[in-house]
């Protein structure tokens, strides 16, 4: 687990920033507030009724300096320093499964908590949408046919039984 005493590695963000880029689960967007002018290096639109921020190559660094300016606002609120970099986004070393992003996500989430602003922050928002987006990758998801359950509803266990 990470200490909250540093900023997080700029691995860390890398591989945040990464998985939402896959592709395997589309864009991910998420609301923003931000009143920036929208371009594609900062990824965000007008689109109505909200305007949003979108994770594509060309906002990836964007993105990634969101995340690491709200772990840094948390860990200068915690312990009353003021510090954070500049963010320039990088392919991480590795590739890690959904499961290991959750748990990644789990982490940073845990690390911010302490700032009075961060459910309502737009990195604990991205961090959000590629929460679903990565539970979505685990395998069995798209065979489960939980949906909406009823008497008749065949568990995952009984179609893979009946499939195999």
């Amino acid at each position: 687990m990470l200490s909250a005493r540093y900023l997080v590695d700029a691995e860390h963000i890398h591989v945040l920033v990464y998985a939402g880029l896959s592709g395997r689960q589309g864009i991910i967007s998420w609301p923003s507030t931000d009143d920036a002018d929208p371009t594609p290096a900062n990824g965000l639109s007008d689109a109505r009724p909200q305007r949003r921020r979108a994770l594509r190559p060309e906002s990836a660094s964007a993105v990634g300096q969101l995340l690491l300016d709200a772990h840094a606002a948390s860990v200068n609120t915690q312990f009353g320093e003021n510090g954070t970099y500049v963010y320039d986004y990088q392919p991480p070393a590795r590739v890690f499964e959904p499961i290991e992003i959750l748990k990644a996500i789990d982490g940073y989430d845990f690390e911010n908590w302490s700032d009075p602003g961060w459910d309502t922050s737009e990195a604990y928002r991205y961090c959000y949408h590629l929460r679903e987006a990565m539970i979505r990758q685990l395998p069995g998801y798209n065979d489960a046919s939980t949906w909406e359950i009823t008497p008749s509803t065949e568990s995952l266990a009984e179609h893979r039984r009946r499939t195999a």
